[in-house]
């Protein structure tokens, strides 16, 4: 026993040296860890900062196309493309009604153009009819 007493001082000692180093290692291990979460929970927050301004532009630009979706739905698109169709068809008709107006305005300008020369030839002939009776000049 009395060697138990005799070696019980340095294994206490020893023990203890122990526990104090390995507790200190486990506090330093401990503060470094917490210095590492702490910085992560920086970063973390950095980026949720980040995705929830992001998140809000999302949801800004989506209410943006969700009232232009709106928009939309309050078209009578099959009315419109139907309105289109008859404007189309309508045009169409327009230009064939044109076309055979332009043909006739043509047909009439030769014709007021032969005419014209008629009347000019028949007019200098009666001139010359005339005074020739007349013995005189009646040009105007």
């Amino acid at each position: 026993m009395k060697d138990l007493i005799t070696y019980s001082t340095p294994i206490v000692a020893i023990l203890t040296a122990a526990v104090g180093i390995f507790f200190g290692s486990w506090l330093s291990i401990l503060k470094g860890t917490n210095k590492l979460l702490r910085e992560q929970n920086g970063v973390l927050q950095s980026l949720n900062k980040d995705l929830a301004d992001k998140f809000a532009t999302t949801l800004a630009e989506l209410s943006c196309l969700e009232g232009q979706v709106q928009v939309l739905k309050l078209l009578p698109l099959k009315h419109i493309d139907a309105s289109l169709k008859a404007l189309s068809a309508s045009n169409r008709a327009l230009v064939t009604i044109n076309s055979a107006i332009l043909k006739v305005l043509g047909a009439s300008a030769a014709t007021l153009k032969t005419d014209t020369e008629h009347a000019a030839v028949a007019a200098e002939s009666v001139r010359k009819t005339l005074a020739d009776h007349d013995g005189g000049d009646r040009s105007g």
